[in-house]
């Protein structure tokens, strides 16, 4: 499960601002 968040961030952290919104939401908490 944890890799799978992982890789989302990843992929959402190629536009940034969008990897910001995903550590609000604590999913790589």
């Amino acid at each position: 499960m944890i890799e799978s968040e992982i890789d989302r961030v990843v992929i959402y952290g190629w536009q940034g601002s969008l990897i910001q919104v995903f550590k609000n939401d604590k999913l790589i908490d």
